[in-house]
């Protein structure tokens, strides 16, 4: 199946939940579809993962303005740990209400630059296990980024719950780790 000619080249990827991408010029697509090379996008962030779990964003382009303003829908999801911000890569949870979870997503090989490079953010001040989870984020680059990769599920936060890192340039230099805020 080939792709729509409106996008821009092959790098979202869905494993059974939906994307919610907030720029105009991306369209639902089927899993096995890919889209890559994000750039001139507006609002809070290029790729944006509430209540998803199960999809791959892997190998993409992301250049997306650092001075946009943060998400404004989810209060719990507005701020990293330098205030709110845009992001190149979103992933938020503030419920678990009929399954609204973010959760098991792979982000990898993607290159994304932006206020926060990659933001993963929740309502874990209501419960600890209210914030994307167990999800593996692995050979990452944000240069760029002025906040390269910030998580809100610090590591034993939940039982044995937990976001994987490995390998990503999330502070100018291989392998390190994100701010865990």
């Amino acid at each position: 199946m080939g792709l729509p000619h409106r996008c821009v080249q092959p790098a979202v990827r869905s494993g059974g939940s939906e994307l919610l991408a907030a720029q105009p010029e991306l369209e639902q697509h089927s899993p096995d579809q890919l889209l890559v090379g994000l750039a001139g996008n507006t609002a809070w962030a290029a790729v944006s993962l509430y209540g998803a779990s199960n999809w791959t964003i892997e190998g993409n382009s992301i250049s997306h303005p650092a001075t946009d303003p943060p998400q404004p829908y989810h209060p719990y999801c507005a701020t990293g740990p330098a205030g709110g911000h845009s992001a190149g890569i979103f992933l938020c949870q503030d419920t678990d209400t009929n399954n609204l979870v973010t959760n098991n997503n792979k982000i990898l090989n993607n290159s994304t630059s932006s206020y926060y490079g990659i933001l993963s953010v929740g309502a874990d001040e209501i419960k600890p296990y209210w914030a994307p989870r167990n999800n593996t984020f692995s050979g990452n680059n944000v240069f760029g980024s002025q906040i390269g990769c910030a998580d809100d599920f610090k590591p034993g936060q939940w039982v044995t719950d937990q976001n994987v890192w490995t390998n990503n340039n999330c502070a100018g230099a291989a392998n390190t780790p994100p701010s865990y805020f």
